[in-house]
């Protein structure tokens, strides 16, 4: 038995020394390393110039990083919880804050009906490298955006909705109640 596990060992060793002058899979034919790839070979709109986007949503404080992350205070059972959110999502929010993030936001803000079925019922500040700035709040059935470009407007609310939704069920699969 113990002469089993001795050469058991010893050809787990020899195969991974084999292995080890193998070309790196994660070199492509030019050599080039990830590192030194482009940022949307790797699929990540990477952000720039913020560092976190911080929400008062559904009478919770959910935050999101500029590396795809978030905390809530309160989830749907009353806890709070993190998670990550997913790469379709993060590049949206990730792409439009980048747009948003350069422009000088509007003094007075540009307000529309509440959305049906949002759940992002509060303020969004982003912290920049320079400082906070608002971005959304609501008031009575409007949200209303201090961002000058419409598009990017309308599409990071669209994401911040996702994060508030998807903050509530995680670790919470079950709904409102059932922690």
């Amino acid at each position: 038995m113990k002469k089993n596990l001795i050469r058991f060992t010893l050809l787990v060793g020899f195969t991974f020394l084999l292995g080890c002058g193998q070309k790196d899979p994660a070199l492509n034919d030019s050599n080039q390393s990830v590192d030194e790839l482009s940022p949307t070979s790797a699929g990540i709109v990477y952000a720039e110039g913020w560092d976190e986007i911080q929400m008062i949503a559904n009478s919770a404080k959910t935050n999101v990083d500029n590396n795809g992350h978030f905390t809530t205070s309160r989830n749907a059972c009353g806890k709070e919880s993190f998670g990550a959110l997913d790469t379709e999502n993060f590049n949206k929010i990730s792409r439009n804050m980048n747009l948003i993030g350069k422009q000088v936001l509007l003094k007075t803000p540009r307000c529309t009906p509440f959305p049906e079925g949002f759940k992002m019922d509060g303020t969004a500040e982003v912290k920049m490298t320079a400082g906070k700035k608002l971005v959304f709040e609501t008031h009575g059935g409007e949200i209303c955006s201090y961002a000058s470009d419409p598009k990017a407007s309308d599409e990071l609310l669209a994401g911040l909705d996702a994060v508030v939704k998807a903050a509530d069920k995680e670790d919470c699969p079950r709904g409102w109640g059932s922690g």
